[in-house]
């Protein structure tokens, strides 16, 4: 009798939950703070549409990653880990050129900043997430 495949949400759950923490929190942070991004000429819309953008990127990341944790060949769960990732730089990558684009010399570096920072974090909680994902895979 075989096993049957668990849900895709299943194996990416915890990931989801620690994304949506992220994204919640720093919306939630960006009213209070508005006071201190000012004062380091910090643009909180630059801030939350990058977080925004990044959110839905990372979401989309956890879901290739729980496409990959469900196929049989073991190279397709490296190959959509990486998909993910490259996917992400670069339209993180695009996003900020067009911004830089289409605002010109009024364009908010230390926002650009701070949205480099959120990448990081949100690609840690990736990164964490697919190695937990990897791990559960050779245990199977």
């Amino acid at each position: 009798m075989t096993k049957p495949k668990a849900s895709l949400f299943e194996h990416i759950k915890v990931t989801l939950l620690l994304l949506t923490v992220v994204f919640l929190t720093v919306n939630a942070l960006s009213s209070p703070l508005q006071a201190t991004f000012q004062q380091y000429q910090i643009q909180t819309s630059v801030v939350l549409w990058g977080n925004v953008l990044l959110f839905v990127l990372s979401i989309g990341a956890a879901l290739l990653h729980g496409v990959g944790m469900r196929s049989t060949d073991p190279y397709v769960f490296y190959r959509m880990v990486m998909l993910a990732t490259m996917q992400k730089l670069f339209i993180s990558a695009i996003a900020v050129v067009l911004y830089i684009v289409a605002v010109g010399k009024a364009k908010n570096a230390p926002g650009i900043y701070v949205g480099m920072g959120l990448y990081l974090v949100y690609t840690t909680i990736e990164v964490v997430g697919a190695l937990r994902l990897s791990n559960k895979r050779q245990q199977a």
